[in-house]
């Protein structure tokens, strides 16, 4: 997991040729971004989110083997959980999607507002679009980069 400010995201340049291209292309399109936009076919591509925030019970959080995400909050501000799958039950698996839905504990509670970004790699599981004081509408961008399969 890396949370951090968007003006540092070339800081993680060179861990993964697919995060590179992801990286590259916020630096220089971000503000682009409406709908989805395919930057490297099914390696790497993003899509333009607007929705409600939710309370917590009504989120889950989810996991993917094969891709990591990048969430950049454009506007608004939703509260994000982290935790590592041990610390989860799994509730749904869906492995031809890359998309397993969990319950449990969170380990890492954040907010993500405009300017922040959040990345979370194959196996960590990420409780999104929970509202912070009350539900607010967002508008999020969400960077899909396959990283080398891991076992889960």
């Amino acid at each position: 997991m890396i949370y951090d400010k968007l003006s540092n995201v070339s800081r993680y340049l060179r861990l993964d040729d697919n995060l590179d291209l992801a990286l590259r292309h916020i630096e220089t399109h971000l503000s682009d971004v409406s709908g989805h936009v395919d930057i490297s076919g099914e390696d790497v591509y993003v899509n333009l989110f607007s929705y409600s925030t939710v309370p917590e019970e009504e989120a889950f959080f989810e996991m993917h083997r094969d891709y990591a995400d990048i969430h950049i909050m454009r506007k608004g501000r939703e509260r994000v959980a982290v935790s590592e799958r041990s610390v989860l039950k799994e509730i749904e698996a869906h492995p031809e999607q890359d998309f397993w839905k969990m319950d449990g504990i969170c380990e890492v509670p954040l907010t993500l507002a405009p300017d922040s970004f959040l990345i979370v790699f194959p196996g960590e599981a990420h409780k999104l679009k929970m509202m912070t004081d009350a539900p607010e509408t967002v508008t999020k961008a969400v960077y899909k980069i396959r990283i080398k399969s891991q076992p889960l």
